[in-house]
């Protein structure tokens, strides 16, 4: 079975719980199929994606312009941002050429899965190409936001993370029920998507 796996944010560096799951599994899935990393992310030194190469069939790696150092920089982007109906954290990587390179990639090649590596690439994926599609979910995401809105002392950031919250609630409402599979960590986070 050839998989195409897809992932924003990037897998290199091993430095957060979902690079790291992602990264087994990964490796574990090449070991029997031949498997192609696309990968979109911000730029940043020492990037070492090309240590995936050995075990991948093919490895796409796109290093984004940054988006800007956190602070005033940052706020301009998600003001800009605030008319849109997707959520900032799937806007802000899902760029138009990235979909285009995507979908260079599958006229190229056929696949027999596509695995969309969390929920923020499903505004890339092309839904129409005839592989079978599974979302591989590591949080309810817009749980996760909503849970920050709910501790946020400042009232701007409760405003901040409540609007993420609603935008990915609905993204996970809209792409989850277009895969073939949706794969969560526990039953409890299969209970919290809606339509579970």
């Amino acid at each position: 079975m050839r998989i195409l796996w897809v992932k924003t944010g990037g897998l290199i560096p091993l430095d957060t719980g979902g690079k790291i799951r992602s990264y087994h599994l990964l490796r574990g899935l090449a070991r029997a199929h031949p498997v192609t990393l696309f990968t979109y992310y911000e730029a940043h030194e020492d990037d070492r994606h090309e240590e995936l190469r050995p075990f991948l069939e093919r490895l796409v790696a796109i290093p984004l312009a940054p988006l800007g150092e956190r602070g005033w920089r940052r706020a301009v982007d998600y003001g800009r941002h605030l008319c849109s109906s997707e959520p900032y954290s799937m806007w802000k990587f899902n760029r138009p050429f990235v979909r285009k390179r995507l979908e260079e990639v599958c006229s190229k090649q056929s696949f027999d899965l596509i695995l969309c590596d969390f929920v923020h690439p499903a505004g890339i994926i092309p839904w129409d190409y005839s592989a079978r599609k599974v979302i591989f979910t590591h949080n309810v995401e817009g749980r996760i936001w909503q849970r920050q809105a709910d501790v946020a002392e400042n009232r701007i950031w409760r405003a901040v993370y409540g609007l993420e919250s609603r935008r990915l609630a609905r993204a996970e409402r809209r792409y989850l029920p277009q895969a073939d599979r949706v794969l969560t960590v526990s039953d409890a986070d299969r209970e919290g998507f809606p339509n579970s």
